[in-house]
């Protein structure tokens, strides 16, 4: 490792120091909601504007922060999907969902893929099975299940 030098120190701390905000962001926050008056209706059209610029500035802000989460091509592996969800469940819960297809996925060679625009329309509607598969699943139930055919 590299030694830096006394004054290496001093700059990065001065910069630090210039970089940070007066005031916190929920400090901002908490004065701009006391300030906050309804808005007149000729007034609407340059409020929606700079909400506009606001909600660009907050996608900007989140995609310097973690743009692969924010990239809607990219495909999780196993472990990667098992960080990203909310629960963080174990791989092999993963490869279980895999295997009775309550998930979507892309099979390349050996190796499991997870779209991830699929995986968060999975996720937020509830984590229903692969409805890709359905069919497929429902067909194999029927044909390996006689009607009147109790399971217990």
């Amino acid at each position: 490792m590299p030694k830096t030098t006394e004054s290496a120190r001093v700059i990065d701390q001065a910069t630090i120091q210039a970089a940070r905000p007066e005031r916190t962001l929920q400090q901002q926050l908490e004065e701009e909601l006391d300030t906050l008056q309804p808005v007149p209706e000729e007034e609407i059209p340059a409020a929606l504007a700079r909400l506009n610029v606001f909600t660009r500035y907050i996608w900007d802000f989140l995609c310097r922060l973690n743009p692969s989460f924010l990239n809607p091509v990219k495909e999780f592996s196993v472990t990667e999907l098992s960080d990203f969800l909310p629960d963080h469940p174990a791989q092999q819960t993963i490869y279980g969902w895999v295997c009775d297809e309550k998930i979507p996925y892309v099979k390349r060679g050996k190796k499991l893929f997870f779209p991830f625009t699929k995986i968060i329309a999975w996720n937020n509607a509830g984590r229903p099975a692969n409805p890709e598969n359905a069919l497929e699943i429902a067909q194999t139930y029927v044909a390996n299940h006689k009607p009147g055919d109790i399971r217990r």
